[in-house]
């Protein structure tokens, strides 16, 4: 059953007129039963002082009333019926005045008696007698009293009447005048609740209308001001539409001007390695050997930097993931040192690993792994002119994880402390390095940190100029014997979103409990991805701020038709409006975490997460 709205009829109606009305009314009644009351009651007390002077005067005189003595008294008193003497034998009782009538005898009875007795004293022997001689009866006409106080209350009731409806012609006009702006605001008023629009052109001239009441003018105005910033939202929506058309469609143009580009540089090299291995088939002095070899060198660089320019756009883009495969770690590290083992020699240094744990099968991505170490590696071949590399490994067992960490210690030339936090800058050389065949496994270190990154493994430099530089590589990783751990998010496949930020740690631990997880850094292209691609869940790290976790979240629960993706974003803090806003949206679960997530807490959260998607 639907409740139906008060209207400002209905204010007027209920909350004006009739409350008027009602205490008018009541005053008026209260007012005229009141002084009917005291009126009567003064002719009451008057008639029985009446009666009692009669009875004196008939004691006095020891002589019953005179004929002419009650027709004076009739003439004028009109209200009184009847008065007369009653003579009483001796040992007679006299009849009880009811002069303390009840008010409501007062009120309503039509005539109301009052017996007096008249007494005759005598003395005899200083002692006092008294003796009743009979008593004076008075009737009085209270129907005739009630005639004559209507009479004479007549006019002035007439007058209120008059007044009252004065009155009330004021308050209806009064009430118009304040609710005559009410029907249009309660049209506006059933539009705002249909969630239709309002076209407030039509109360334009209400709101300059200075007899409208200030909350009227307060809510067109907060209409006014909600109609503009529709307008706006709907603007900055077709702006933001045609500027992520605009954005997809420079990044298809510069994916096809890189493909293009790619295409002419390795096209040109080969072509260059082809003229060089011609000139090596010919007879060459040795000047021009040594010519054409740093020619084959260069070219070799040139080669490597665009394959490292072309994985750092793909890292940046999203579209490179985390492979996860089990490994060993002991056999990992005896390929890189005998791939390198060579170069080493050529330059008389003595490269070594020592292990200090036995062989285990651990999880992860061992191609990106054993990029990360062979650049280190290869680094401190190329700037160690004598002496020795050290390569350690360690691992460090937790209750379900083991933390490997890696050293790789030269004798090399060193850096500086303000070169160290350079060292990660994009093609940054401390000084000009000789050029020396890199091997293939070895990328420059900037693209070595994105790797890092996106495995979750941590990178630490320490150095001393012309003493040698340490660099410690340390990553979480699942022990591959772990089989019920591995197992929890089996089958699943997660979008994980992050920044460069530390949360890659938690892309290994999922991978490491058999999830299926692609990591995402840009949103350009994760919005089509999670359309596109059947993940079941969209991980939302603490690194990527609300604005554009909230905008994303909006957009995919639009697009959404076939089937809807579970959403969760992990967050250090939130205001209680951008709670609100992302459950709008259609988030699924926030869940707050601390700044350094321990392992303890990885495990909780991957725990809630199987719960959610089980």
């Amino acid at each position: 059953m639907t409740r139906r709205s008060l209207t400002h009829k209905d204010l007027v109606r209920w909350f004006l007129i009739l409350p008027t009305q009602l205490v008018f009314v009541l005053c008026m009644l209260t007012f005229l039963v009141s002084d009917l009351y005291l009126t009567l009651h003064c002719e009451v007390r008057h008639i029985e002082r009446i009666n009692q002077l009669l009875a004196r005067d008939v004691a006095s005189s020891h002589a019953p009333l005179h004929q002419r003595q009650i027709e004076n008294l009739l003439q004028l008193f009109p209200e009184i019926e009847n008065a007369a003497f009653f003579a009483t034998p001796a040992n007679v009782a006299i009849p009880k005045s009811n002069n303390r009538a009840h008010p409501l005898a007062i009120l309503f009875n039509d005539y109301m008696s009052f017996n007096q007795p008249v007494v005759l004293s005598s003395s005899h022997d200083q002692t006092q007698a008294q003796q009743v001689y009979g008593y004076v009866k008075t009737t009085l006409n209270l129907t005739r009293i009630r005639q004559q106080w209507l009479h004479n209350i007549w006019l002035p009731c007439l007058v209120m009447l008059v007044l009252d409806g004065l009155l009330m012609w004021y308050i209806l006009r009064l009430a118009k005048r304040m609710t005559e702006h009410l029907p249009a605001i309660e049209k506006i008023s059933k539009q705002v609740l249909a969630d239709k629009p309002v076209d407030l052109s039509r109360y334009a001239s209400l709101q300059e209308d200075s007899s409208a009441l200030l909350i009227e003018r307060t809510l067109l105005h907060s209409l006014h001001r909600q109609a503009r910033l529709q307008a706006e939202l709907q603007q900055l929506k077709t702006d933001t539409q045609t500027l992520k058309q605009q954005q997809l469609a420079q990044m298809q143009q510069f994916s096809s001007f890189q493909n293009l580009l790619t295409h002419e540089f390795k096209t040109a090299i080969r072509h260059v390695n082809t003229g060089l291995e011609l000139l090596q088939s010919h007879y060459l002095t040795e000047e021009q050997q040594d010519a054409v070899n740093v020619i084959g060198m260069s070219m070799q660089t040139v080669d490597s930097k665009l394959d490292q320019i072309i994985q750092l756009i793909r890292i940046e883009r999203g579209q490179t993931g985390v492979d996860l495969a089990y490994f060993n770690p002991n056999q990992l590290l005896e390929e890189v040192i005998n791939n390198y083992q060579p170069f080493a020699e050529q330059k008389g240094l003595t490269l070594t690993l020592k292990t200090y744990h036995a062989d285990y099968r651990l999880e992860g991505d061992a191609g990106k792994i054993t990029t990360i170490i062979s650049s280190f590696v290869d680094n401190a071949i190329k700037f160690t002119e004598q002496g020795k590399v050290l390569v350690s490994s360690q691992l460090q067992h937790f209750e379900h994880r083991i933390r490997w960490t890696l050293q790789i210690q030269d004798t090399g030339v060193g850096i500086t402390q303000k070169h160290i936090n350079q060292l990660f800058d994009p093609f940054f050389e401390a000084e000009p390095a000789p050029i020396v065949l890199h091997h293939p496994y070895s990328n420059a270190l900037f693209l070595v940190k994105k790797l890092a990154d996106l495995i979750g493994a941590s990178i630490e430099v320490s150095s001393e100029l012309g003493q040698g530089t340490t660099v410690i590589v340390s990553m979480v990783l699942l022990d591959w014997q772990n089989r019920d751990e591995r197992k929890l998010l089996q089958g699943f496949q997660l979008a994980l979103w992050l920044s460069d930020h530390p949360c890659n740690s938690a892309a290994n631990y999922l991978i490491g409990l058999g999830a299926q997880v692609a990591v995402y850094e840009q949103p350009h292209n994760l919005l089509d991805q999670l359309l596109q691609q059947p993940f079941d869940a969209l991980l939302i790290c603490p690194s990527i701020d609300f604005e554009q976790a909230n905008t994303l979240l909006s957009q995919l629960r639009r697009q959404q038709t076939n089937r809807r993706i579970l959403v969760i974003y992990y967050y250090h803090k939130l205001t209680a409006r951008q709670i609100d806003l992302l459950q709008i949206n259609g988030i699924d679960h926030l869940q707050a975490i601390s700044t350094d997530v321990s392992n303890a807490e990885l495990r909780q959260l991957a725990q809630h997460l199987a719960s959610y998607l089980l």
